[in-house]
């Protein structure tokens, strides 16, 4: 993305971050917190999988999907999902400093 498209705007409970083409990303606060839950769910050893995620967290599937990938990706978390326990599992010891 050409960072002179890209353009930085607070308001009183968001922050937003929009561009050019498909990186156009609103992050908020509710997102981070779903992505703490989520880590925190794995790194219990309990095994989440994305219907548990999305139930617990009344998000749907898709949501919990792309902020699966996001973290993976995005934010390099070491996620794996485990076929046997059917649901992911990420390091104990991997902390993201928000």
């Amino acid at each position: 993305m050409n960072l002179s498209n890209l353009s930085i705007r607070q308001n009183n409970n968001t922050s937003c971050v929009s561009g050019r083409g498909s990186d156009r990303t609103r992050m908020t606060h509710f997102m981070f917190e779903r992505y703490r839950h989520i880590l925190n769910a794995m790194r219990s050893g309990s095994y989440p999988n994305t219907p548990k995620l999305a139930h617990a967290l009344d998000v749907s599937i898709p949501t919990i999907s792309r902020d699966i990938e996001f973290l993976k990706e995005r934010m390099h978390c070491p996620i794996q999902y485990d076929f046997y326990h059917k649901g992911y599992i990420c390091d104990k010891d991997f902390h993201l400093n928000f």
